[in-house]
């Protein structure tokens, strides 16, 4: 079997998280930071961080979740998988949930991918895409409409990924801006 480099979808026999246990450290103590409520569990096969997700504006906190975050075994920046375990979130569709296994769809995977090609370490996947997932649930939760839009699930949403990034770059093309934006 040909190897791939780590972090990139690496198939190894040890996660990273066993393999640099100071790397561990140095990720959760970082993400407790972040978010205090939450606590490191490990059950053998898996590590997951669990607790109190808080949504804080300007100090002052305007939402909570109870979450479980499992830490991707491949990389200390890959992507983790998260479960809302207090049963706010209904396990629908339309609030972004799983059905295969319950887990949230934080992002689409093809999108995180292309905006983050190296990945985020688990502080920055908390503070930044898990936060704006959970506090658009949090206004779908008060009968509000998602802030940023939605793509479908599944092979939908992949495909409207693309078309909105190809159709983006085409009209960049054609408008004479560099593709980078600048």
């Amino acid at each position: 079997m040909e190897e791939r480099p780590a972090g990139l979808g690496a198939v190894s026999e040890v996660a990273w998280y066993r393999a640099d246990p100071s790397a561990l450290d140095r990720a959760v103590q970082d993400a407790l930071i972040v978010q205090p409520g939450m606590r490191l569990g490990d059950e053998g096969d898996r590590l997951f961080l669990r607790g109190r997700f808080e949504i804080r504006d300007r100090g002052e906190l305007v939402e909570a979740f109870a979450l479980e975050v499992e830490l991707a075994p491949d990389s200390p920046c890959g992507f983790p998988t998260v479960w809302e375990v207090g049963g706010r979130i209904p396990r629908v569709d339309s609030h972004h949930v799983n059905a295969a296994d319950g887990s949230l769809c934080v992002v689409l995977p093809e999108a995180f991918w292309y905006k983050y090609p190296e990945g985020l370490p688990l502080v920055e996947y908390m503070d930044g895409p898990l936060r704006s997932h959970l506090s658009g649930q949090a206004m779908v939760l008060r009968g509000e409409q998602w802030p940023a839009g939605e793509w479908g699930h599944g092979f939908l949403g992949t495909l409207q990924f693309y078309q909105g990034t190809l159709w983006s770059a085409r009209r960049r093309a054609a408008s004479g801006l560099p593709c980078s934006g600048e």
